[in-house]
């Protein structure tokens, strides 16, 4: 808060975000990102007042405090009589609150055109709450800001409707590795074989590890192989779902979409499938890194011991260990 004020109290720019080039650290790039918006359609800037809890640091014409908008835009003419530009907030409040507040301009014989401007600005200062006046107004129909808010209203805008960015639902329900596994295989952004020799890494092959038959890409190794395909089989049969056929990385993120379950059993698919993902990969890893020799029974246990395990652990349901049933689940 202190960098804060000593940054508005300097005679800097005072647009949409005071900033300062010369200070060093993260708030210069942010700023920069947020002033790009702008090229999206975005008005992110004008959903902003400034806060004016110190009001002896935010400036009467120069900040957003009233509006989204600055006061110099709003009565241009006004603004260029003023003879002391940069006067902060705390002094015409104090004597607006007792409507003594005397006005120097640069000519008053010029102001008369400008007469009701002036009434204007003044009736609209006594009719502001001063409690309200310390507003970020929301993207979205509340009048709540969150960043959730910006982050939807920048990527309905940014992002294609079709992205594969939408269709992808992180989970609670796993540890944040599995998540960014799968985010990552849904964008090709796996160091499979072929992605690695395409960006120019020497490799010895680029057949997969776990079936022999075809390229190592991120579709062939999750959905293409004779391997996986054996693995999404069972874990079908496993959940009690008929005709599981899986032809991308995105069919798998979404299966748990594909048919009308029940709220707690979509999730457990949803765990059981991600899992599934992780496990692949894992046993991929062991093939390429330690010669193991992969094994389809090895990989579905692993997948039924960890998606009990972190299904039971992050959705507070204590299960008994068992025969991994989710028992009142699938």
């Amino acid at each position: 808060m202190q960098r804060g004020d000593r940054i508005l109290g300097h005679n800097i720019c005072h647009g949409d975000f005071p900033i300062r080039k010369a200070i060093p650290g993260y708030w210069k790039p942010i700023i920069t990102s947020i002033l790009k918006l702008p090229e999206e359609n975005i008005d992110f800037c004008g959903n902003i007042r400034v806060a004016i809890s110190n009001e002896k640091s935010v400036k009467f014409w120069q900040d957003s405090w009233l509006s989204n908008k600055c006061l110099k835009d709003h009565y241009p003419s006004l603004y260029s009589l003023e003879k002391h530009k940069s006067f902060l907030v705390g002094r015409i409040l104090q004597d607006a609150a007792g409507c003594a507040h005397v006005w120097d301009w640069k000519s008053a014989a010029s102001l008369v055109t400008d007469i009701t401007l002036v009434d204007q600005l003044q009736q609209r200062i006594l009719n502001t709450d001063v409690n309200k006046r310390i507003v970020i107004e929301s993207l979205e129909d509340t009048m709540k800001f969150s960043l959730v808010s910006l982050s939807r209203n920048t990527h309905r805008k940014v992002l294609p409707t079709d992205s594969s960015s939408f269709k992808f639902t992180w989970c609670k329900l796993v540890p944040l590795k599995v998540n960014l596994l799968a985010w990552r295989a849904l964008h090709d952004r796996l160091p499979t074989r072929l992605a690695l020799c395409r960006r120019n890494v020497s490799m010895p092959s680029t057949v997969c590890v776990l079936c022999r038959e075809g390229q190592e890409d991120t579709v062939h190794l999750f959905t293409g192989g004779h391997f996986s395909d054996q693995v999404w089989q069972a874990l079908a049969s496993w959940c009690h779902i008929p005709g599981v056929f899986v032809f991308s990385v995105d069919d798998i993120t979404n299966i748990h979409n594909f048919y009308a379950f029940a709220e707690q059993k979509a999730k457990a698919i949803y765990v059981i499938f991600l899992t599934g993902m992780w496990c692949i990969w894992i046993e991929r890893n062991l093939a390429t890194f330690n010669h193991r020799p992969p094994s389809l029974h090895r990989v579905i246990s692993e997948i039924k011991a960890l998606s009990f395990l972190w299904f039971s652990e992050f959705s507070g349901r204590p299960e008994s260990a068992g025969n991994y049933q989710f028992s009142g689940v699938l």
